[in-house]
């Protein structure tokens, strides 16, 4: 029973570590692409996304890091409070963006994304 313990903690482990793996690998792609773009105000949005997606992950899996003390929980509530405010800056462009990556209409399913009335 013991060996089944183990299996099952190395395969979480492994789990936990191949995303953040491609977790990293995305973000870094992104952020060679936010380098290279010409449009200035594009590239601050881009800039915000790639930051939100970062602090988003980070929040995700912040219990992990409180608990190994690699964040201190003030540290914590101010990486909760920067993803609300990158959020709301980024709300304006949610449209945007969307029709950027050029999802289906019939997948957007939040209000957000509809177009306005």
């Amino acid at each position: 029973m013991r060996l089944l313990g183990v299996v099952y903690f190395a395969a979480f482990w492994s789990l936990a570590l191949a995303r953040a793996h491609v977790e990293r690998a995305l973000l870094e792609r992104f952020l060679e692409g936010v380098d290279g773009c010409p449009d200035a105000p594009a590239r601050a949005i881009l800039d915000s996304v790639s930051a939100l997606f970062a602090l988003s992950r980070i929040h995700a899996d912040a219990g992990w890091f409180l608990e190994h003390g690699v964040v201190a929980s003030g540290k914590a509530r101010s990486i909760r409070r920067l993803v609300q405010r990158l959020c709301g800056e980024l709300r304006p462009h949610a449209v945007a963006l969307v029709d950027a990556f050029a999802i289906p209409e019939g997948l957007v399913g939040a209000v957000i994304g509809r177009p306005p009335l």
